[in-house]
């Protein structure tokens, strides 16, 4: 019973809704609706959440059923890669060392473990247990050689060491700056840009900086409810940044650009598609957007139903976005 509460919370915490928040106006839109389109299927009972872009046009999905799914691009083969043993939320494959990153999440006693995954041999080769409440989505900065992990029911923005990653050693920045409402799901997403995390607020709807030398946070985005997850991409000398908006199917696009010491976020524009059933993550493959189809808002996670049930991913081809000026 505690499993499906804590599933219920989840997926019903993904659905929140601010109604009465208005939406801006698009400047400068690019409006993508319907196409074109690759929709593809999952192995039955894989309900999805998070989703990573791998190696050679291939997309990972991690799942409420434990298993990481191989997506190929636009070539929709799919295949079973491993099983973590426990429901997954975030997902990222570090291109540098050839790994992968799955957040496991414990249904009945909450918290969760960080799992390092050998790409090429489908091991898992370190766990290691979060020390917060429920890690949600995570983001390798390279530079750093560090994985930043986000907290949605703690005030709290957690750095993994992966140069000595068997230690395990965390590091917890307090996000003081940042709107946090107890019980309710709060940062979500993350990317990193500019030296610094860029972070979705689910609850807040809303996206933040946050700047682990200072200790300091901006506000980047306002008005973007049911914020979840977010793809950064770098394409012709101009960075575009995908949110997506589970409750209302919907990812909005934003041109960012640095500005001093603040990152600008410019609207361009949305992504409609008619496959879009409550869409969690997205990552970039190619040309394409992939969005997870979660479908929370007609299966709950976790239940004997979400088991049985098709889903699938929706890739929507963006390529008209990089020619326009």
């Amino acid at each position: 019973m505690r499993a499906f509460l804590l599933f219920c919370v989840l997926s019903l915490a993904f659905l929140s809704v601010a109604c009465a928040l208005k939406t801006q106006t698009d400047t400068f839109p690019v409006f993508i609706k319907d196409g074109p389109t690759k929709k593809i299927k999952l192995p039955r009972g894989r309900q999805p959440e998070g989703v990573t872009a791998g190696p050679k046009k291939k997309l990972l999905v991690g799942s409420f059923s434990g298993d990481i799914v191989e997506v190929g691009v636009p070539k929709e083969k799919t295949k079973v890669l491993l099983n973590i043993g426990m429901p997954m939320l975030g997902l990222y494959y570090w291109a540098n060392k050839a790994m992968i990153f799955a957040n496991g999440v414990d249904p009945v006693n909450g918290g969760g473990t960080i799992f390092a995954i050998d790409y090429s041999t489908r091991s898992i080769i370190q766990t290691c247990v979060f020390p917060g409440a429920l890690p949600n989505d995570q983001v390798v900065d390279d530079g750093e050689k560090a994985l930043y992990i986000t907290d949605s029911m703690a005030p709290t923005l957690w750095k993994l060491s992966l140069e000595k990653l068997e230690k395990c050693k965390f590091e917890a920045f307090p996000l003081d700056d940042l709107p946090f409402t107890p019980g309710a799901f709060n940062s979500n997403g993350i990317v990193r840009y500019a030296g610094k995390s860029l972070i979705a607020s689910t609850e807040a709807a809303q996206v933040w900086s946050f700047d682990e030398n200072t200790m300091k946070s901006k506000l980047v985005i306002d008005r973007v409810p049911t914020a979840d997850g977010m793809a950064l991409i770098r394409r012709k000398g101009r960075d575009f940044l995908f949110v997506v908006k589970n409750g209302f199917n919907v990812i909005k696009i934003f041109e960012l650009r640095k500005s001093g010491s603040s990152v600008k976020a410019i609207r361009r524009g949305r992504i409609n598609n008619k496959t879009f059933r409550t869409p969690t993550t997205a990552d970039i493959v190619g040309d394409y957007i992939c969005a997870c189809n979660a479908r929370f808002a007609e299966i709950a996670p976790g239940t004997p139903e979400s088991a049985t049930k098709k889903f699938d991913v929706t890739c929507t081809d963006i390529s008209q976005l990089f020619t326009t000026k």
